[in-house]
């Protein structure tokens, strides 16, 4: 999966820029046709800001975003949110799957 990470008006930590890495990475077992991911880290004002929109073969992208304290905090907002999104669309999935089945 290609990821591409940049920085508007602020310099990103290292460590930030890893875990950016491995966690959206992570989102794959969620979304196995998960194809890549442009996330774009800002300042605003007192604000961390941390925007994302993942790229799903064959649909629609997905745009997230998470603000905070730090970048951290906001990394971790976004995250949060996506993998619940993920797990309740999937949830869903399986459940009309399982519907269809017993019919």
């Amino acid at each position: 999966m290609r990821i591409q990470i940049a920085a508007r008006q602020c310099e990103i930590p290292e460590s930030v820029r890893s875990r950016t890495e491995d966690q959206i990475g992570k989102l794959s077992k969620y979304e196995p046709r998960l194809s890549g991911a442009e996330v774009v880290f800002r300042t605003e004002k007192h604000l961390k800001k941390a925007e994302a929109v993942l790229r799903v073969h064959r649909g629609e992208p997905v745009v997230a975003g998470g603000e905070g304290g730090e970048f951290k905090e906001a990394l971790d907002y976004f995250l949060k949110f996506q993998e619940r999104k993920e797990a309740i669309y999937y949830a869903s999935v399986c459940y009309k799957m399982l519907g269809n089945k017993e019919k």
